[in-house]
C-alpha cells in the first residue's frame, strides 16, 4: 500500500513539474510559426505605411515572396547566422525591392552580398562573407 502511494505521488509530481515545460515549448513554436507566415504581410504593411494602397501593397509583397513558408525559413537562416543584421533593416530592404518589383533570391550568394552591402552601406568583411556563403548553401537546400 505504501509503494502504491509513493508511485502515485511521484507520478503526480512529475506530471506537474513537466507540464509547464511542454506548454512553453508549444507556445514558442506557435509564435515562430506565426512569424514565419507573416513575412509578406510585414512587407505589405511597410509598403502601406509608405503611402501605397493596401491592395497594391499586398500584391507587390506577394510578387516578391512566392512561397511564404520557404522564404521565411530562408530569412530566419540569414538572421540567425548574421547577427549584425536586424530584422527591421532586412524587411525595409525587402519592401524597397518589392516596391521596385525586383526579385530577391535569399539562396543566392551574390544577392545576399548585395543586400548586406546596401544595408550596411559598405563592403562586408571576410567573416561576414563566409557567413553569407554558409547561409546561401543552407538556403539552397530549402529551395530544392
Amino acid at each position: 500500500m505504501d509503494k502504491r502511494n509513493l508511485i502515485t505521488v511521484t507520478l503526480l509530481l512529475s506530471a506537474l513539474a513537466f507540464n509547464p515545460l511542454v506548454a512553453r515549448e508549444g507556445e514558442s513554436y506557435t509564435v515562430s510559426q506565426q512569424q514565419r507566415n507573416s513575412v509578406s504581410d510585414e512587407i505589405a504593411s511597410r509598403l502601406h505605411q509608405q503611402g501605397l494602397e493596401e491592395e497594391a501593397a499586398v500584391k507587390l509583397a506577394k510578387a516578391l515572396v512566392d512561397d511564404d513558408v520557404h522564404f521565411a525559413f530562408m530569412l530566419e537562416n540569414l538572421l540567425a547566422r548574421c547577427e549584425m543584421l536586424k530584422r527591421d533593416e532586412v524587411l525595409e530592404y525587402l519592401s524597397k525591392a518589392a516596391l521596385f518589383r525586383q526579385k530577391v533570391a535569399l539562396h543566392s550568394y551574390g544577392q545576399l552580398v548585395h543586400m548586406v552591402t546596401k544595408i550596411q552601406r559598405g563592403a562586408p568583411d571576410e567573416s561576414v562573407l563566409q557567413k553569407l556563403h554558409t547561409v546561401a548553401q543552407l538556403n539552397q537546400t530549402i529551395v530544392v
